[in-house]
């Protein structure tokens, strides 16, 4: 038995009682996000947008303006929250939402802009980058910021078709003349995208060929499951800890395979990378589990 009270379904509560319940999950996407949990923090605030979204729910001027400021910070935060995770699409989707609304006050629709900005720079979206960052520029000329990541774009989009243009390279390059034979134990499908042999690429799931391929110093984050050709034996997985492994494509953050392989790939795409040892861990692997000159 329990001597509990039910919990009151949403319409049966007062504005009051549906502002606390916003602010309480408000409170708790504060502390997850300044424990680092981005996850946690924006599920918190994406919750506490669904008590406050509803302008009906709310007829007292206080309590109205006591939504509307809740709304609009939460999706905020959301949208910063998504930027940590690096999951740039939602960014755009809580940035858009924010700016949807009725009467939005010019410091948050600075930081809308600018999220939403940054994000469309990550997404190859260059043009609508360059609008909402030029307009948030409008509204905050002073901030340095916002100018830099304006500036950056030019830098972004060259890198962006620089990739595309040596992916385009490679394929063509790789169109004719007498290929180097890959290492025994790569798959007869595999495709040689090193033109030398050494790094073979197997597409298991297809990716989004709208969005492109990442450019160099962009931050990506993959799931991966590493074994040895030899004897399909794993070394190492990201599966076996929480979150995803982000890098930056081109910096030596990772094996070479792995740069140029992952550079290789589409959002959203599964793949097998056969690296033989020049680009993965040399002769001297990574004892104990990879042997020196292992594929």
């Amino acid at each position: 038995l329990s001597w509990a009270e039910p919990q009151k379904e949403r319409w049966e509560m007062s504005a009051s009682e549906k502002l606390q319940e916003a602010n309480k999950l408000k409170a708790e996407g504060g502390a997850a996000f300044k424990a680092g949990n981005w996850s946690a923090a924006h599920g918190s605030y994406s919750s506490a947008t669904g008590w406050v979204d509803k302008v009906y729910d709310f007829v007292a001027e206080e309590d109205k303006a006591a939504a509307r400021e809740l709304h609009t910070s939460c999706l905020l935060n959301a949208a910063q929250c998504s930027l940590k995770l690096s999951e740039w699409t939602d960014v755009v989707a809580s940035c858009t939402k924010t700016l949807e609304l009725n009467g939005l006050a010019d410091a948050p629709k600075v930081k809308a802009l600018f999220r939403r900005g940054t994000a469309r720079i990550k997404l190859a979206e260059f043009a609508d980058a360059r609008v909402d960052l030029m307009e948030a520029c409008k509204l905050d000329p002073k901030s340095k910021e916002i100018r830099e990541m304006y500036g950056s774009i030019k830098a972004a989009e060259a890198a962006a078709k620089k990739a595309d243009a040596g992916l385009y390279g490679k394929m063509i390059k790789g169109a004719g003349g007498v290929k180097k034979k890959p290492p025994e134990g790569v798959p007869a499908d595999a495709i040689d995208i090193s033109d030398d042999g050494g790094l073979c690429k197997r597409i298991i799931v297809e990716g989004d060929a709208a969005e492109g391929t990442p450019f160099d110093g962009a931050e990506v984050q993959v799931h991966y499951v590493g074994t040895l050709v030899s004897d399909g034996s794993k070394f190492d997985s990201s599966r076996d800890r929480p979150g995803n492994f982000k890098f930056k494509i081109g910096k030596g953050q990772v094996i070479k395979g792995w740069d140029k392989g992952v550079a290789t790939m589409h959002k959203g795409e599964k793949a097998e990378l056969f690296c033989r040892s020049d680009y993965a861990y040399g002769d001297s692997g990574s004892p104990p589990k990879i042997p020196g000159g292992a594929t």
